[in-house]
């Protein structure tokens, strides 16, 4: 599922979810918002479905091959559906 295929209210609500990161010598928390205006091209955004929950990460597509997924541990208390 790729960020484009949202409505714009759901990428309204995922662009005030905050995230820490850190990028070169920066370190977060960001939000979304943040992402969604420095990528290149948002809507090549995409979600990664794993253990049929939808993962949206701060990376650039041409990074997608390289990445691998080992375990996943969703946080308690919170919900990661918006």
């Amino acid at each position: 599922m790729k960020l484009a295929d949202l409505s714009a209210e759901t990428i309204q609500k995922i662009g005030k979810v905050k995230w820490d990161g850190i990028f070169e010598k920066h370190e977060g928390p960001y939000d979304w918002d943040w992402v969604f205006k420095t990528a290149e091209n948002k809507n090549d955004l995409e979600f990664f479905i794993i253990d049929n929950c939808p993962i949206l990460l701060p990376i650039d597509p041409e990074h997608y091959a390289n990445l691998g997924f080992f375990v996943l541990i969703p946080e308690k208390g919170e919900s990661a559906y918006l």
